[in-house]
């Protein structure tokens, strides 16, 4: 037996390779990679389903809800698994939100936000879509060029016909959001520009630097630099009284 033993132990002796957990470490801290911190955050959540806790997230006069219990299970473990905070916090918020977990509650002050929730429980730094980095084919690129694209178009006037100087003093936003004015018009205007304007950034960027554009990818950037701008609690009611 022993001799088999030393034969193993030679073998992996004598090349260095086999001594490493560098492909280990990198699907953990080792290279900042995500997979394992997926896994980590998709167990806490199973767990909870299976409890039967309460993972909405509504607008309640409290501190706290249970919901924060659970997001601060989903960041531990995401960090013990190796992500750093602002990942740990945005796979949290996508995870609990494909479970289930409303994007957000309360209108229009008071609010709770799930990614900013997430990102409070781990210490993470407030970011844009700018920040946020391409997948990596050979070369990658970064949300910027939505960002950029949409406010090049903001100071030209170019999203919306509603010029904010038109407006007469004591007009709100309150007012102007809330009505028809700003939510069936230049909201949507806003909206629809914004979108399509970073999406095509987007992909003039990624073919920029040798990528071929990937349309899903850049229709998501260019949508979350638009919604950085447009009003996320916009809603008026139909004529019929519906919302």
């Amino acid at each position: 037996m022993n001799k088999y033993v030393l034969a193993a132990v030679t073998a992996a002796s004598s090349d260095a390779d086999l001594l490493s957990a560098d492909r280990v470490e990198a699907l953990t801290a080792g290279h900042g990679m995500v997979n394992l911190a997926v896994w980590g955050i998709t167990n806490v959540i199973a767990d909870e389903v299976m409890r039967k806790s309460d993972m909405s997230l509504s607008f309640s006069n409290t501190r706290t809800l249970p919901v924060d219990d659970v997001i601060a299970k989903c960041i531990a473990a995401a960090r013990e698994a190796g992500a750093e905070a602002g990942n740990a916090a945005l796979l949290s918020a996508v995870l609990l939100y494909l479970a289930g977990t409303q994007a957000h509650a309360g209108v229009p002050v008071g609010n709770r936000k799930l990614g900013a929730l997430c990102r409070m429980a781990s210490g993470g730094q407030r970011c844009g879509v700018a920040m946020i980095p391409t997948a990596k084919w050979g070369n990658k690129a970064s949300g910027f060029p939505a960002v950029k694209a949409i406010y090049d178009a903001m100071v030209a006037g170019e999203l919306t016909e509603v010029d904010g100087r038109a407006i007469p003093a004591g007009v709100t936003a309150l007012f102007l959001g809330h009505a028809p004015l700003g939510e069936e018009h230049s909201i949507l205007e806003v909206a629809k520009r914004s979108a399509t304007l970073g999406t095509k950034a987007m992909m003039d960027a990624q073919a920029g630097v040798g990528i071929k554009p990937e349309l899903l990818f850049d229709a998501i950037f260019g949508a979350a630099a638009a919604l950085e701008i447009v009003h996320p609690d916009a809603w008026t009611m139909e004529p019929d009284g519906t919302v």
